[in-house]
């Protein structure tokens, strides 16, 4: 099922994590940040941001910052960036990106 409005838009947690593949247009992240307080998985949120910023891909520093932008009145609703989570704690790096 296709849902071709955000303001329908409830996802569950294996949705926003794994149906969303590509980078999403903001108002669809906004939506999915909302389904994550509705379902009340903060860390999920977390997640979900971090999965962003890695479908980024290389160009991480122009697309991330972006988004980040076009998000911060949600975050902030949400208190994601005054705990600092909008960065990855926790990266390890495998040695493989060139």
């Amino acid at each position: 099922m296709v849902r071709c409005s955000v303001e329908i838009l409830e996802l569950d947690e294996f949705e926003i994590l794994h149906r969303l593949v590509l980078i999403p247009d903001p108002k669809i992240m906004v939506a999915a940040l909302k389904d994550c307080r509705r379902l009340n998985d903060y860390a999920l949120a977390i997640r979900f941001l971090e999965a962003a910023k890695d479908r980024c891909g290389d160009q991480v520093s122009t697309i991330y910052p972006y988004l980040l932008q076009e998000l911060r009145p949600k975050l902030c609703e949400l208190g994601i960036e005054e705990l600092g989570y909008d960065k990855p704690e926790l990266a390890i790096t495998l040695g493989m990106e060139k």
